[in-house]
């Protein structure tokens, strides 16, 4: 099996991931209702690794929204 275009741009629309290696929500329970810095560390580390792109879990940001 060959990946040739693994770590090759890819551009959706106007936005452009730098590889095709995506990273897609899960549950990490680290968010807690909101964004804090567990969360924010966690994904920070994948970023590091090299991920082209991160999608994260969801989490209120305003805290009506609670």
């Amino acid at each position: 099996m060959s990946f040739e275009t693994l770590f090759s741009p890819l551009t959706i629309r106007n936005v452009t991931a730098k590889n095709r290696i995506f990273f897609s929500a899960h549950a990490t329970m680290l968010a807690s209702g909101s964004p804090n810095d567990a969360l924010i560390a966690y994904h920070e580390a994948r970023a590091r690794g090299g991920v082209g792109l991160i999608v994260v879990e969801v989490a209120s940001v305003y805290e009506s929204n609670r």
